[in-house]
């Protein structure tokens, strides 16, 4: 008896944690629905593995007049910002001399941008995270994203494994298990 018990007190302990809920997802396994953003270098977008997606800027030609280079790629996300108000994005590596963010823009009716935000910078691996419902209010949005790299002028890159909106309490969750891959989408 005390060893059932102990043995269901090590599973429930080291179980895998619930799935996370997310009212809008892109695990990254088909990179094709982002496309190169305007303005800045063209950033190659490239997967080595399903669940990942690269973002590299090559040198620079000679002559390039500026002391760093930036570009990304961009796609258009519908949530509902009441019960999904927080986007986070998992980064899996930066490379040195690099950085990392996200632009989030809102657009009126007619596709002008009204609203455009910026989450905060990565120059390693890590979580951007990024509570939008204080901003942007509740309503259910359609989203620019664009995620952006830069860095030297010898070359930038960034590897991304997820990019979610999910709610507050979701997020504690991704914050103890970055690497969760669990995901239920409820729009």
């Amino acid at each position: 008896m005390l060893l059932s018990l102990l043995l269901a007190f090590n599973l429930a302990t080291y179980s895998t944690p619930t799935p996370i809920a997310a009212g809008w997802t892109d695990e990254l396994n088909t990179i094709s629905s982002w496309a190169p953003r305007d303005g800045g270098m063209r950033a190659e977008a490239y997967s080595e593995s399903p669940g990942a997606m690269t973002l590299r800027l090559a040198h620079v030609p000679d002559g390039f007049p500026y002391s760093y280079q930036w570009g990304g790629v961009t796609r258009e996300a519908t949530v509902d910002l009441g019960r999904y108000p927080v986007l986070v994005a998992r980064v899996l590596d930066v490379r040195p001399r690099s950085y990392t963010h996200l632009d989030v823009e809102s657009r009126d009716y007619s596709g002008k941008p009204v609203t455009t935000l910026r989450t905060p910078t990565l120059v390693k691996g890590g979580l951007i995270v990024f509570d939008l419902g204080d901003t942007l209010g509740t309503d259910v949005r359609r989203l620019t994203l664009r995620i952006n790299v830069g860095g030297a002028p010898e070359g930038a890159k960034c590897t991304y494994g997820w990019v979610r909106f999910v709610s507050r309490k979701g997020l504690a969750l991704l914050r103890a298990h970055p690497d969760l891959q669990d995901v239920v989408l409820r729009p």
